[in-house]
């Protein structure tokens, strides 16, 4: 392991409108709406995963974001999602608490994409929201996650027959990670105005308009392993040489009930006065390499390292929206996501996120059949680590 090891994700969007749009007076102010003709709105979602210190293997879910015992490592993830509930909750004690579970009826889970993950110390035991996070019983650590990305492990267990099914259980000694990065929003019920933190997650007033947000991207890996069948099919681990992974992440946003003009933040997701609108987005990643790689055989191989020198990895994420339905101006939130007053109006969002390095690295023989030690190897470079 290396000191002054750096790995930069960027990812960016682009959001922007041509058309007008009066000052927002609520929540999605934040996106800010100018009183001006081309108003251009832009979000941009920066992750920077970075460490300049060494570090042993982490035992707990912290791993995957890796935590060194180290001074000076400094972890930031910036990425957009926000949990949180209506319900009571208790003190969590285990990884799936940062999911949130609490033991009340009708508690409302809700992820939007916003969040920041750092650390600058100690922290106190956190009583609302960030509880899900993680936080230790310390003085001033700041841990904030509002982004939904599991990894996790449980070491032996059975087959689940239910939904951490898609969250992996592994019944095996050598731990099997997943990442699964999920967002659902959704609603099939009446509701009323909300006043809180779901304000800006949006509330209609209208029954069965169902709201469904689906992003998905599994990266894992169970050792060595011939064809596989199933989902890590699709990320496709071949014993070759030039080896090509490609990440697929596709997102969803669809109605498929009536609903009035919106007044508040759900109008960000945009509702047409239409009867089956269908609004659709895919988000599409390819990881790539254009160096030797030989069969990965542990978490790390999603990042897939070769043994060569300025081996360059980059993930593109691309997304579209559009709708093949009439749609009138929004006036409110939505419009960041802008909506003409035309047919067929064709809306396009772009995230790309780069991943690469030019630094060489060494190969890896020892401590192989420790998926842990590997997991720290995701941000192991050797040479000269220069990351941009």
């Amino acid at each position: 392991m290396t000191e002054s090891t750096r790995l930069v994700i960027l990812l960016t969007v682009s959001i922007y409108t041509t058309g007008y749009s009066t000052h927002s007076k609520y929540l999605h102010d934040w996106l800010f709406y100018s009183q001006q003709v081309s108003t251009r709105l832009v979000i941009l979602l920066t992750a920077s995963i970075y460490t300049t210190g060494y570090s042993t293997h982490s035992k707990y879910l912290h791993d995957w974001l890796f935590y060194s015992q180290q001074v000076s490592t400094r972890l930031v993830i910036l990425l957009t999602a926000s949990i949180y509930t209506t319900g009571y909750s208790t003190h969590s004690k285990y990884l799936h608490d940062w999911l949130f579970y609490s033991q009340q009826v009708s508690t409302r889970l809700v992820i939007l994409l916003t969040a920041s993950i750092y650390t600058t110390g100690y922290s106190t035991h956190s009583k609302y929201l960030h509880d899900w996070l993680f936080y230790s019983q310390q003085v001033s650590t700041r841990l904030v996650i509002l982004l939904t990305a599991s990894i996790y492990t449980t070491g032996y267990s059975t087959h689940s027959k239910y939904l951490h099914d898609w969250l992996f259980y592994s019944q095996q000694v050598s731990t099997r990670l997943v990442i699964l990065l999920t967002a659902s929003i959704y609603t099939t019920g009446y509701s009323t105005h909300s006043k809180y933190l779901h304000d800006w997650l949006f509330y209609s007033q209208q029954v069965s308009t169902r709201l469904v947000i689906l992003l998905t991207a599994s990266i894992y890996t169970t050792g060595y392993s011939t064809h596989s069948k199933y989902l890590h099919d699709w990320l496709f681990y071949s014993q070759q040489v030039s080896t090509r992974l490609v990440i697929l992440l596709t997102a969803s946003i669809y109605t498929t009930g009536y609903s009035t003009h919106s007044k508040y933040l759900h109008d960000w997701l945009f509702y047409s006065q239409q009867v089956s609108t269908r609004l659709v987005i895919l988000l599409t990643a390819s990881i790539y390499t254009t160096g030797y790689s030989t069969h990965s055989k542990y978490l790390h191989g999603w990042l897939i390292y070769s043994q060569q020198v300025s081996t360059r990895l980059v993930i593109l994420l691309t997304a579209s929206i559009y709708t093949t339905g009439y749609s009138t101006h929004s006036k409110y939130l939505h419009d960041w996501l802008f909506y003409s007053q035309q047919v067929s109006t064709r809306l396009v969002i772009l995230l790309t996120a780069s991943i690469y390095t030019t630094a060489t690295f060494a190969a890896r023989n020892s401590g192989a059949s420790k998926p842990v030690l590997v997991l720290s190897e995701l941000l192991e470079w050797s040479g000269k680590d220069i990351i941009r």
